[in-house]
């Protein structure tokens, strides 16, 4: 009596990796996310990191928004854009919880950053300016001062819920109005007809500190120094909207001091 023996091979092929990555497999978003942690000190990094891919940059956001450094006009307005546009992938102004809008003076945060390899004020939206916008920025300001307007300042209070400190330290500050019937803002520092008919309502800066201590309930320090538009009546609008402020730094600013306080 015979007996036949089969023998069945089986092939086993390695997994592939999933389509549209090169790598073998994605890492938690969780575990992405500590990980990039570890170079929150490093700007540059971080920017490099979120232009990856999209995974990349839903984890980066949050570590670059967190404190915000403005170095001139163009980024500012490009950052106020990029708080108020419609169609956005995160809510940035949820993350911002500090703004230096004089990271860019020499008196302060532009000799820092350019002694410091790693720092760097680009965030993602801000595109670098050419130097025809740069010389006539220098033209309207020889002495380097960012143009803040107070209907931007609205809209920083009315998007960044978490705001903590506010650096607005060397500024020049202009009343933007808005107009009643539509709810629109119209910037002083651009030229176009005014279409008449319409009620024009001026935003002091009054309005802007109420704002700013309505809608951020976290705020704990705001510095204005050298600031020509600080006076003692902005110090006490300050200190009554702000209840949970700490510091307020007013040094240097020719209508106020504390005689007059």
């Amino acid at each position: 009596m015979t007996t036949k023996t089969t023998t069945t091979t089986t092939t086993v092929t390695p997994a592939s990796p999933p389509k549209g990555s090169p790598f073998g497999f994605a890492l938690p978003p969780e575990l992405l996310l500590e990980i990039l942690s570890y170079l929150k000190e490093s700007q540059s990094a971080l920017y490099s990191v979120s232009l990856v891919c999209r995974q990349w940059m839903l984890c980066a956001a949050p570590l670059l928004y967190r404190h915000v450094k403005i170095i001139d006009t163009f980024r500012y307005a490009t950052f106020i854009l990029t708080l108020t546009r419609n169609k956005k992938t995160l809510y940035h102004g949820s993350l911002v919880h500090t703004l230096d809008l004089a990271a860019g003076n020499k008196l302060f945060g532009k000799q820092a950053n350019m002694m410091d390899p790693t720092s760097t004020n680009t965030i993602p939206g801000a595109f670098t300016i050419d130097h025809d916008q740069q010389q006539e920025q220098q033209q309207l300001d020889p002495h380097g001062h960012l143009f803040v307007t107070t209907s931007s300042l609205l809209q920083v209070a009315k998007t960044c819920k978490n705001l903590t400190c506010l650096n607005m330290s060397l500024t020049t500050l202009f009343h933007d109005s808005m107009i009643e019937e539509t709810g629109e803002y119209v910037s002083t520092l651009q030229h176009y007809a005014v279409q008449p008919g319409l009620t024009h309502i001026l935003i002091p800066m009054s309005k802007v500190i109420e704002t700013l201590g309505k809608e951020c309930p976290q705020l704990q320090e705001v510095k204005m120094q050298r600031c020509d538009w600080v006076t003692t009546h902005t110090i006490w609008l300050w200190v009554t909207h702000c209840p949970k402020l700490i510091r307020l730094d007013a040094r240097r600013s020719n209508k106020c001091s504390v005689k007059k306080l």
